[in-house]
């Protein structure tokens, strides 16, 4: 799993790539509430180059949601693929994310 982190005006994008799994999942939960310090909640994720989530990575995303939504925010999320979209239909946590077709779309929400 690789992090990239750019910025799109105020907005943060972290774009995940690779496969994410359990271990990963920590170093995810970590930068996640990094970033969720650092931007008050003005940040998107690009799953675009993600490959897969297994479930702890699902859990990290719900517990992102939960933490935002206690501020009244919830998480964004973009570039999910075809593969990425049926897991998170499956699971339930499609519904709770606040989703987007690209990267543009994400950060314009914002306004």
């Amino acid at each position: 799993m690789r992090i990239d982190e750019s910025k799109h005006g105020a907005v943060t994008v972290l774009r995940l790539c690779g496969s994410i799994c359990l271990d990963d999942a920590e170093l995810l939960r970590a930068s996640l509430t990094s970033t969720l310090d650092r931007t008050f909640g003005r940040f998107v994720i690009d799953l675009s180059g993600a490959t897969f989530l297994d479930s702890r990575a699902l859990e990290v995303l719900v517990e992102t949601n939960d933490k935002l939504s206690g501020r009244g925010q919830s998480l964004r999320v973009c570039g999910v693929n075809v593969t990425l979209a049926e897991v998170f239909d499956l699971t339930g946590v499609g519904q709770q994310l606040d989703r987007h077709d690209d990267v543009v779309s994400a950060v314009r929400s914002f306004l």
